[in-house]
């Protein structure tokens, strides 16, 4: 990790989790096909 403040500390140590939300205008229909495909849906 580049940054001097932050590397020593975001490491798997010391994260348990992150998560991404993108709130999209449109909806996911036609879309959980691919993502089921590839593993992506648990």
């Amino acid at each position: 990790f580049a940054n001097r403040i932050f590397g020593p500390i975001w490491n798997r140590d010391n994260i348990a989790c992150v998560i991404f939300t993108f709130k999209e205008p449109f909806g996911t229909e036609g879309r959980g096909g691919y993502f089921d495909e590839f593993g992506i849906i648990r």
